[in-house]
């Protein structure tokens, strides 16, 4: 095996001295050689060099260049381009995928993947290890709660997870799986837990999800405006459980602080469906904001509002006959008392006179539970007539007492409602925070995707009609628009004709149902 690796190793090395020491050739941008970036959207950019889709379809078919003689019996010498495609077919089909898009830059195996959902389980992350089997489960793909959570880490009691729990002999003293009859209780610092009748209890019909109290505020008032704020130290690897968040929709709004986001991470990375993203950076070692927004809401990011020292990030939403603005803040510990006040003050007296409802959400770093600690923001809330909604600690430190530090500030308080402050996991010491406006805001429209069956599929007829095209005469014009254009109406006929049926699926059952009928390669 060591053999193996070293022997990998010196091929990777020559191949890179290789690749280096390979000299850079300009290619002339022609249309007679089909090259990806002449094809679509990549026609607007003037690609001279190599690039990532040009370097792959090289490597798989390679171009020759030939060399015409005189032209008008003078000595001029023309280079043209062909490109040697003896598979017509596999081709064109590398095209359509280098086109889609869709293609991950590293894929692999998963290191350690939920034994639930199969996702990566990450070292950030809230996760339990199966004495049984040795592979981990995330903490909201099991039916334990938080509290459940922290003193089963803290005691010598075994785990089991679900699939080695069917296969495992039904023990009756087992930590979850009890006997009918009997009622175990697990005291700790936090209190005592009561586990009855666990054993009865279908799995499947427990919701587990994180975010409970989020749900249950959404079923009681499914109409009403709900906007979230966390700080969740590092927002790279805790993506997908937002994401799960607002696919869900159980909120409209959530503001994230401490980010640690830089401009190496680009937006597409962090994209979901229906939701507009804004992002204040700082740097990836500390700091930083983001914003998700329903995208099908009035509203609106308002950049020459926002403060100098502050980070912040201020939405613009308008409800019917009233607008709110509303500011997501973070104030750095090492920012200094004298700055924020300054900032503070120049930034909402100036939104004071643009703005009657006005909402702050954020982490100050100013404890209100003591009012010593806090008399900067208390002078401040009794310049601008705000109200802290927020009453309880909401951020809890080892050998430390609990403390207040996300607020929810308004001048408004009458029009909030429903206020959450509890502990998601997500977080290392705060917890998440959420409030509701009054007033009614439109549900989120269903959406349809059309789907190809491939039921009736046969695969030699849809490459034989591939081969009966003659894509060189179809890309024989001057105009690239053109030429794509052609390709693309040729190719999508002949898909049309090989898979027929298409069919309306609703969004939400795509998303999270399989349908066993459709290929997901070959979705419009």
């Amino acid at each position: 095996m060591a053999a193996g690796q070293d022997g990998l190793t010196l091929a990777l090395v020559l191949f890179g001295i290789f690749i280096r020491l390979t000299p850079t050739s300009d290619y002339k941008i022609g249309f007679k050689h089909e090259l990806p970036e002449n094809l679509g959207y990549y026609s607007c950019s003037n690609i001279t060099n190599l690039g990532k889709y040009n370097f792959a379809i090289e490597k798989l078919f390679p171009t020759v260049r030939v060399n015409s003689t005189t032209q008008y019996g003078r000595p001029t010498t023309t280079t043209t381009i062909k490109r040697k495609v003896q598979n017509p077919s596999q081709y064109f089909l590398i095209l359509s995928i280098l086109l889609s898009g869709d293609i991950h830059h590293n894929p692999g195996p998963i290191k350690h993947p939920c034994t639930d959902c199969n996702k990566p389980v990450k070292c950030n992350q809230k996760a339990i290890q199966c004495d049984f089997c040795d592979l981990w489960t995330h903490l909201k793909c099991t039916n334990l709660s938080v509290q459940e959570y922290n003193i089963l880490s803290k005691s010598d009691d075994n785990y089991y997870c679900e699939c080695c729990t069917n296969r495992l002999p039904n023990f009756t003293d087992s930590y979850f799986k009890v006997s009918t009859s009997c009622n175990t209780s697990i005291s700790s610092e936090c209190g005592s837990i009561n586990v009855n009748n666990i054993s009865n209890v279908n799995i499947e019909d427990v919701e587990q999800n994180i975010f409970d109290e989020l749900k249950g505020v959404r079923i009681k008032h499914p109409n009403n405006f709900h906007c979230a704020y966390l700080n969740i130290n590092s927002f790279r690897n805790k993506f997908s459980s937002i994401k799960d968040l607002l696919n869900d929709n159980l909120v409209d709004m959530i503001i994230v602080a401490e980010t640690k986001l830089d401009e190496t991470f680009k937006n597409g990375e962090f994209f979901i469906d229906n939701y507009h993203l804004w992002r204040a950076d700082r740097t990836a070692k500390g700091g930083g904001l983001l914003v998700y927004i329903r995208s099908d809401l009035a509203c609106d990011r308002k950049t020459k509002l926002e403060c100098k020292t502050i980070e912040s990030i201020f939405t613009e939403i308008n409800f019917k006959d009233r607008k709110w603005l509303i500011c997501g803040l973070y104030r750095p510990p090492s920012l200094n008392d004298n700055l924020f006040i300054e900032d503070f003050n120049k930034t909402f007296d100036k939104i004071s006179e643009k703005y009657d409802n006005v909402i702050i959400i954020g982490d100050l770093n100013y404890n209100c539970l003591d009012a010593e600690k806090c008399i900067p923001l208390i002078n401040m809330c009794d310049v601008f007539d705000f109200t802290n909604i927020v009453k309880k600690a909401t951020c809890f430190t080892k050998n430390a007492l609990p403390t207040l530090l996300d607020v929810i500030l308004t001048n408004k308080p009458n029009f909030c409602q429903n206020i959450s402050n509890f502990n998601c996991g997500l977080s290392d010491y705060h917890n998440i925070i959420s409030f509701q406006l009054k007033g009614f805001v439109p549900k989120i429209k269903k959406e349809f995707i059309n789907y190809r069956s491939f039921k009736s599929f046969d695969q030699e007829k849809f490459v034989h009609e591939l081969n009966c095209v003659n894509f060189d005469n179809l890309l024989s014009v001057d105009d690239v628009n053109e030429a794509y254009s052609n390709f693309q109406s040729e190719f999508v006929n002949i898909i049309d004709r090989n898979h027929p049926n298409m069919f309306p699926v609703q969004n939400e059952i795509c998303l999270n149902e399989k349908i066993v009928s459709v290929n997901a390669l070959l979705i419009k």
